[in-house]
C-alpha cells in the first residue's frame, strides 16, 4: 500500500472541463462495469480512453484516482483539501482577507485525518500557527493586532498537533500555556478555564467557560501534562455543569447548546478512557454521558442546521462504538443531503465547509478503525454510498471546471441515463445558464422599447398593394440575414436552434397576446402584419441577447463564488 506522505493530491486533467469528467464517469461503467470509486480492480485503462474520447494525458489523473481508491479516500474531501491549498497565503487559511487561526488547524486537522499530514502545505500551516504562538498561546479568530490568546484556540490547535505532529516542540509550549491558564478551586477540588482571563482575573468557578473547560481538559489528557487529581478536578465541574436535560451550556445555568456538549462529551470520554480515575469519579462519568445521549437523542435533525448536525455526530461517534450504528448512520445521511448547505466554495470556510468536511474524515477513520473498509456501506443503499463511494458524475464544485448551469445539469442527467457522449456534449454546450439571464435581461430591454406606440407604429404601418408586400419580403429578408450572421457565429447547432425558438416563442407572446390585448393599434392588425412584427421583435430580441453576452452584463446576475 502507498505511504499516505506519498500519496499525490492533484488532477491534471479531467478537473478542467465537466465533459471530460463525464467521460471518466462513463468509463467506470465501460471498463469496470461500475461507478464505484473503490472497485478493488486495477485503473489500468490506458488502452480504453479512446472508447470515450479521453486523451491519452488523463491516464495521469486515473492513477490518481487509483491510488485514492486504495486508501479510500472520497473525492468529496480531498477536493474541498485543495480547495483549502490553493487558497492558503504564507501557510494560513484567509477568510474575507483576513488570516483565521480556527480555519489554519482545522485544515491541518483535516489533513490528518486523510492521512495527508505530510504535505507540504500542511507543514506550511503548521509553521505558520506556531510562528504566531504567543507565550505558547493562540489568539482568535487572528493572529490579527488586538485579538486576544484564547485557551479554546489554543487547546484545539494543540490536540490537532499531537495528531498530526507528535514530536513538535510547539506542544510542550502550548501545554505550559493551557496549565497556567487553569483556575482551581480547592475546597471544591474544581480544575476550569475561562475563554481569555487569567487565573487571578477569575472570583468565582461560575466564572469559567464550559466550551474552554472541555478542550482543555481534553487537549491535556492527550499529551499527558494532567495527573490523576488534575483530571478528576477537571471532571467535577464539567460533570456538576451539566444541566438536567443532559446537555451542557457555555456556562454554568444557561440553557443547553451542542457544541458545548460534544466538548464535554469528548473531554468526560478521554478521562474514562485514561484510566487514571477513582471508581466514584468513574461511575459519575458513565452517568453524564448516558444523560448526554439522551440530550442529543432529542435534539431532531430536520430542525438543525449543518454545523450543528455536524456536532451531533461527532459527539455519536464517541457515544457508539460502532459507526454504522443506525442512529450514526442516519445523521450522516442527512449531513450529506444537505450537503448544498456546506459543499460549496462559497459557505463559510470554517464553520460549515471544514466543520462538515473535518466530521465526516472522522467518520470515515472511525469506519476504517472498526471494519477495515467503507465497502460495508453498499448495502446501506444511501446518499451516504454515492457521496463517498462512487465517483460523481458532475466535478466538484470545489474545482475549477465546476459549472451549475442548466445545460450541464441536463447532461449530467442524460450521463446518469448512458447516453452517448455525443448527445451528452452537444447538450451541456447547447444552453446555460448565462444564455437565459442574457435572454431575460434582453426581453425585459426591449419590450420595455417595443410597447412605445411609436414605434409599433413605423413597424406596422399599412401600405397598400405590391408596396405593402415589399415591406413584408424586406422584413423577411432581414430576419433570414440575421438568423445567417447567427448562424455563422453559433456555438453549436443545437444552440442556434434553442436560442432561435426561445426568442420566437417570446415574441409570439408578445405580439399575439399582450399587444393585442392591450394596445388599440394592433387589434385590428392582419395576421400578416402581426407576424412581421414578430419577426422584428424577435430580431430584436436576439440582436439584444447578443449584445448582452458580448458586454457581460448578464455576469452581474449571476451568483459568484467567494474565496
Amino acid at each position: 500500500m502507498e505511504k499516505p506522505n506519498c500519496l499525490p493530491t492533484r488532477l491534471f486533467y479531467i478537473n478542467q472541463s465537466p465533459g471530460a469528467w463525464r467521460k471518466v464517469y462513463m468509463l467506470f461503467f465501460k471498463v469496470l462495469n461500475s461507478n464505484d470509486l473503490f472497485t478493488g480492480k486495477s485503473f489500468e485503462m490506458r488502452d480504453y480512453l479512446c472508447h470515450v474520447n479521453l486523451p491519452p494525458e488523463s491516464w495521469i489523473d486515473l492513477r490518481v484516482l487509483e491510488k485514492w481508491a486504495i486508501l479510500e479516500i472520497p473525492i468529496p474531501l480531498i477536493s474541498i483539501f485543495i480547495y483549502l491549498e490553493d487558497i492558503q497565503e504564507d501557510g494560513s487559511i484567509k477568510i474575507n482577507g483576513i488570516p483565521n487561526t480556527g480555519a489554519t488547524y482545522r485544515f491541518i486537522e483535516l489533513a490528518g485525518l486523510l492521512g495527508l499530514s505530510e504535505c507540504k502545505s500542511v507543514k506550511m500551516a503548521k509553521e505558520y500557527l506556531e510562528s504566531k504562538l504567543l507565550n505558547g498561546g493562540l489568539q482568535a479568530p487572528g493572529p490579527i493586532d488586538g485579538a486576544l490568546v484564547e485557551v479554546g484556540t489554543t487547546a484545539r490547535a494543540l490536540h490537532i498537533f499531537k495528531n498530526c505532529f507528535p514530536e513538535s516542540l510547539s506542544i510542550k509550549q502550548m501545554g505550559h500555556f493551557l496549565k497556567s491558564r487553569a483556575y482551581i478551586h480547592t475546597q471544591k477540588e474544581y480544575l476550569c478555564w475561562h475563554t481569555d482571563k487569567l487565573p487571578e482575573e477569575i472570583e468565582y468557578n461560575e466564572e469559567c467557560i464550559v466550551g474552554a473547560t472541555s478542550l482543555a481538559l481534553y487537549a491535556l489528557i492527550k499529551i499527558g501534562y494532567l495527573d490523576e487529581k488534575e483530571t478528576e478536578w477537571g471532571c467535577n465541574w464539567i460533570l456538576d455543569c451539566q444541566n438536567k436535560d443532559g446537555g451542557w451550556p457555555d456556562k454554568k445555568g444557561n440553557p443547553s447548546n451542542i457544541d458545548n456538549t460534544f466538548n464535554s462529551i469528548r473531554a468526560l470520554k478521554s478521562a474514562l478512557e485514561g484510566g487514571i480515575l477513582n471508581n466514584e469519579i468513574k461511575e459519575r462519568v458513565r452517568n453524564s454521558l448516558k444523560r448526554a445521549f439522551e440530550y442529543i437523542s432529542s435534539l431532531r435533525d430536520k430542525n438543525l442546521g449543518v454545523s450543528a448536525l455536524a456536532m451531533k455526530l461527532r459527539s455519536l461517534l464517541y457515544l457508539y462504538d460502532d459507526p454504522l450504528n443506525r442512529k450514526t448512520i442516519e445523521v450522516l445521511n442527512r449531513l450529506i443531503e444537505k450537503k448544498d448547505f456546506w459543499y460549496r466554495p462559497d459557505r463559510h470556510i470554517y464553520n460549515e465547509i471544514l466543520l462538515c468536511a473535518i466530521t465526516i474524515a472522522e467518520w470515515r477513520k472511525s469506519m476504517l478503525q472498526k471494519h477495515g473498509t467503507l465497502k460495508l456501506l453498499q448495502k446501506e443503499g444511501t446518499s451516504i454510498e454515492d457521496f463517498l463511494m462512487r465517483f460523481p458524475v458532475e466535478i466538484p464544485p470545489f474545482y475549477k471546471g465546476f459549472k451549475n448551469t442548466l445545460g450541464e445539469k441536463i447532461a449530467n442527467w442524460l450521463t446518469r441515463q448512458r447516453c452517448k457522449p455525443s448527445v451528452v456534449n452537444a447538450v451541456s454546450e447547447s444552453i446555460t445558464l448565462q444564455d437565459i439571464v442574457a435572454l431575460i435581461l434582453s426581453f425585459i430591454i426591449m419590450t420595455g422599447v417595443f410597447i412605445n406606440t411609436d414605434f409599433i407604429k413605423s413597424i406596422t404601418f399599412k401600405l397598400q398593394g405590391p408596396l405593402n408586400n415589399w415591406v413584408n419580403i424586406l422584413v423577411g429578408g432581414f430576419y433570414l440575414l440575421w438568423l445567417a450572421v447567427k448562424f455563422k457565429i453559433r456555438i453549436n447547432l443545437l444552440h442556434f436552434f434553442i436560442t432561435t425558438l426561445l426568442t420566437l416563442g417570446l415574441s409570439y407572446f408578445v405580439v399575439f397576446h399582450w399587444l393585442r390585448l392591450s394596445n388599440e393599434i394592433v387589434k385590428a392588425l392582419t395576421p400578416l402584419l402581426l407576424f412581421r412584427l414578430m419577426l422584428v421583435y424577435a430580431m430584436v430580441l436576439d440582436i439584444g441577447k447578443r449584445a448582452i453576452d458580448v458586454s457581460r452584463l448578464n455576469a452581474f446576475f449571476l451568483p459568484r463564488h467567494r474565496q
